[in-house]
C-alpha cells in the first residue's frame, strides 16, 4: 500500500485495480503465464521496479544491465528511448516464442503501470516507519504530537493542521509560558506545552537563558524579576513584547496590557541592575550580591478585549491559540459553510461552495483590462485559502472587504494545473449579518421539560431580538422527545442571542438551519 498510495499510481487507478482484485471483485488477468509467477503477490498489478526488471529478463530476454536501461527510461518518461525499447522487447519475446500481439500487450502494461513502480526495499522501509509512527501515535499520543509539532515548528500552516489534529484527539495544548515552557514543544501533565522558540523574536539563545535562570532561581514572580535574571543581551525589548503578546507571561499575574506597557521600564530596570552587578559595585554593608534598585510599578491598564488578545497572538505566533475570532459565530459558521479551507486542496473545479473565516490579507490588483480585482487571504478553524473577487463584487462589498473582518463568501472553486486551488467569490457578507441577509431557522434543544423560569427567559430573549427567523423547540417529556414550532415569535438569531440562549439553564444546544430559497 505504501508503494501504491502515491500521486502517480493513484492517478493511474492502480490502487483501485489492486483492491478490486485482492477482494475478488475483479478477475486477475495475466497476459502470459510467466507473468503470474512475477505478479501474483500484487494481484496482477506492476507495483515494484523489481517486477519490471524481472519481466524484461524473463519475457524479453534482457540482461540485468539492459533491464536497468529500460527501468530508467520508463521512470524518466524518455519517449524516444521507450520506442526503441519496445522494439527490443518484442524481438526478445519472439525468441521465447511469445507472439507479437502478446508482447505488445505486456510492454503496454509495463508502460502504463511500470513507470510508477516503486523500489521494493524503499517501500518496506517506509512501511516499517509508518508502523513505528502509528504505534507511537496510538500508545504515546501526547509525546508523539509534541515531537511532530517540534519538527514542523517553522511551518505555521502545518502547526495549525497539527493543532487541529490535537483537538480531534482531545489533547490540550497550553499557551507558551516562561515558567514552564522549553525551546521545543514539550509534555507536562499529559498536555502539550507550547514551544517558546515558536514565539516571534524569541531565539534559541533567549530561551536558553530563560530556562537556565528559571532552573537556578525558581519561577519568575513578576516582569521585573524576569528582567533582572535573564541575560538582556539575548532577551531584548522585542523578545519581551513577543512573550507578552503571545501570553507567555500570563503566569506573572498581571494582564497583558499592563505587562506590555511596562516592558520599557522592566528592560531599563534589569539592565541597570545587571550593569551594577557586572561592575562589581559594593556598598558599605555588603558585596555586589546585595545590590538592589527600587522596583518600578506596572502602569494600571484595562485588560485587552478578546479580539485584541487574539490579534496580538496572531502577530506574535502566526496563529491564534487562546481562542479563534470565529468562536462567537460557531453556529452561524456550521449553518452556512459547506467547505472547510483545509479541504480546498482536494476539491474539483467549478464546485459551488460557501466558506467563512477571517480576512487576514487584502490585496487589490488590476487586470489586463485595467479593472480592479481583489486577492483575499481567508483563514477558518482548519486552515487558510485564497479568494479572488472581481470588480463587481469589489464595488458592491468594498466596505466589508477589510483585513480583520469575519466574513462568509459564496462562490465556486477554481482548480488549475500547476496552481494552488482557490475560490472565486460571487458575493460575501459579514458573518454576523448572514442570518439577517439569508433565511435561517433557529432550533433550541432543551434537556428536559422546560419549566416556568426557562419559558419566561426564552420569551424575554425572543421579544428583545425580534426578526424574521422561525423558532423550533425540542424538549423531553414522558420519556419522549417533543418538537414544535413557536408561532408567536420570530427572531434575529444574532451571535449575542445565540450566546445568551446557550447559557440558559436547561438549554442543551442551539442550532441554526438554512432555509434555501435563493439558490445558495
Amino acid at each position: 500500500m505504501n508503494a501504491l498510495y502515491r500521486p502517480g499510481p493513484l492517478d493511474a487507478k492502480m490502487i483501485d485495480v489492486y483492491i478490486e482484485c485482492k477482494h475478488g471483485k475483479k478477475e486477475i488477468e495475466y497476459v502470459h503465464p510467466i507473468l503470474e509467477e512475477i505478479l501474483k503477490d500484487t494481484y496482477g498489478v506492476i507495483v515494484f521496479q523489481e517486477q519490471v526488471l524481472k519481466i524484461a529478463r524473463e519475457l524479453g530476454g534482457y540482461t540485468l544491465g539492459e533491464a536497468d536501461i529500460l527501468r530508467k527510461a520508463m521512470g524518466k518518461k524518455q519517449a524516444d528511448v521507450m520506442a526503441e525499447q519496445k522494439g527490443k522487447f518484442i524481438e526478445g519475446a519472439a525468441g521465447r516464442k511469445i507472439d507479437k500481439k502478446t508482447a505488445e500487450k505486456i510492454f503496454d502494461q509495463i508502460e502504463t503501470f511500470g513507470r510508477y513502480g516503486f523500489v521494493k526495499a524503499h517501500s518496506a522501509c517506509y512501511a516499517y516507519v509508518a508502523y513505528q509512527t502509528a504505534y507511537l501515535k496510538v500508545h504515546y499520543p501526547v509525546e508523539f504530537m509534541a515531537a511532530l509539532m517540534s519538527s514542523e515548528m517553522s511551518d505555521t500552516s502545518r502547526i495549525l493542521e497539527l493543532r487541529n489534529e490535537c483537538e480531534r484527539m482531545a489533547i490540550q495544548i497550553r499557551p507558551p509560558d516562561i515558567n514552564h515552557g522549553l525551546g521545543y514543544f514539550s509534555v507536562e501533565k499529559n498536555q502539550i506545552l507550547f514551544a517558546l522558540t515558536a514565539v516571534k523574536n524569541v531565539g534559541g539563545g533567549a530561551v536558553e537563558t530563560i530556562v537556565a535562570a528559571r532552573k537556578e532561581g525558581g519561577p519568575y514572580t513578576d516582569l521585573f524579576d524576569f528582567a533582572s535574571r535573564v541575560d538582556l543581551r539575548l532577551v531584548n525589548k522585542r523578545t519581551f513584547e513577543g512573550m507578552v503578546m503571545s501570553g507567555a507571561m500570563d503566569s506573572l499575574g498581571s494582564n497583558r496590557a499592563e505587562l506590555l506597557a511596562g516592558v520599557e521600564a522592566a528592560v531599563a530596570y534589569g539592565s541597570n541592575l545587571q550593569k551594577d552587578r557586572d561592575s562589581g559595585q559594593s556598598t558599605l554593608f555588603g558585596g555586589p550580591e546585595q545590590i538592589s534598585l527600587a522596583k518600578p510599578k506596572l502602569p494600571k491598564k484595562d485588560p485587552w478585549t478578546e479580539m485584541e488578545v487574539l490579534a496580538h497572538e496572531k502577530d506574535s505566533l502566526g496563529y491564534w491559540i487562546s481562542g479563534h475570532p470565529l468562536d462567537p459565530y460557531r453556529e452561524i459558521y456550521d449553518c452556512f459553510v459547506d467547505l472547510k479551507l483545509s479541504e480546498l486542496e482536494n476539491v474539483s473545479d467549478g464546485r459551488k461552495v460557501a466558506v467563512a473565516g477571517v480576512l487576514t490579507k487584502v490585496k487589490i490588483q488590476a487586470s489586463r483590462a485595467g479593472k480592479p480585482f481583489g486577492v483575499l487571504a481567508l483563514e477558518d478553524f482548519t486552515g487558510a485559502g485564497e479568494i479572488i473577487v472581481f470588480s463587481d463584487v469589489l464595488e458592491k462589498r468594498r466596505l466589508i472587504i477589510k483585513e480583520g473582518n469575519t466574513v462568509i463568501i459564496f462562490g465556486y472553486t477554481s482548480v488549475r494545473e500547476g496552481e494552488k486551488p482557490k475560490i472565486k467569490g460571487d458575493d460575501l457578507t459579514l458573518l454576523d449579518k448572514a442570518t439577517s441577509e439569508f433565511p435561517v431557522s433557529l432550533k433550541i434543544i432543551i434537556d428536559g421539560n422546560p419549566g416556568k423560569e426557562l419559558n419566561e427567559a426564552l420569551t424575554r430573549e425572543f421579544e428583545a431580538n425580534s426578526g424574521a427567523s422561525e423558532i423550533v423547540i425540542e424538549y423531553g417529556a414522558n420519556g419522549k422527545r417533543v418538537v414544535f414550532k413557536v408561532t408567536k415569535f420570530k427572531v434575529d438569531p444574532n451571535p449575542k442571542l445565540l450566546k445568551t440562549l446557550k447559557g440558559l439553564p436547561g438549554v442543551g444546544s442551539v442550532k441554526l438551519q438554512r432555509v434555501r430559497n435563493n439558490g445558495r
